[in-house]
């Protein structure tokens, strides 16, 4: 299974570059950000809970005391950023929406050093500055008409995308809540 890797990885790139054209396509026939959302985490759960089902059963069980974490995951984090993302691309173009999409390395970033106490280095701020500008030239504020809740969902969806992580790796994580 191993030579078939390299095959998923590039299979995932593509699906996940061509995710904006399917959601202006279902868009189009009136389906809103958050149908897409159910929609798509729908098929996901599907083909995963089958794959899992027949390759590690056991992966399926989830511990009482780790159900709200599992909740939080997919409802604060995964639902949250593919609706926000799915509104920027109606609101915005595709690439604007991508763009703010991938201001998650930027949050990330800021949260480590918030909540995990990592350094902030003069190399890390000068990265944060570029990735800052390059999102605001290539999202075209200040140049001509830009939804400003087109740009928020956008944020919102780099938000979600870079609490993903958070989650899973926060201290509380093997606490009972």
């Amino acid at each position: 299974m191993e030579h078939m890797a390299p095959f998923c990885v590039v299979a995932a790139g593509i699906c996940w570059g061509i995710i904006g054209l399917f959601t202006r396509q279902l868009s189009a026939y009136g389906l809103s950000p958050l149908q897409i959302t159910f929609g798509r985490a729908l098929v996901t759960a599907i083909a995963m809970a089958v794959v899992a089902l027949f390759r590690q059963p056991r992966s399926l069980a989830i511990a009482p005391r780790d159900i709200w974490m599992f909740l939080g995951t997919g409802l604060g984090s995964i639902v949250f950023f593919n609706i926000c993302y799915f509104t920027a691309i109606e609101l915005t173009t595709l690439s604007v929406a991508a763009i703010l999409l991938y201001t998650a390395p930027s949050i990330v970033m800021v949260f480590s050093i918030f909540l995990f106490h990592e350094r902030f280095t003069r190399r890390k701020g000068f990265c944060l500055v570029l990735a800052f500008v390059g999102c605001v030239l290539v999202s075209g504020l200040g140049m001509g008409h830009v939804e400003a809740a087109g740009i928020l969902a956008g944020l919102g969806s780099g938000f979600g995308y870079a609490s993903i992580p958070f989650l899973a790796a926060m201290p509380w994580r093997n606490m009972n809540p």
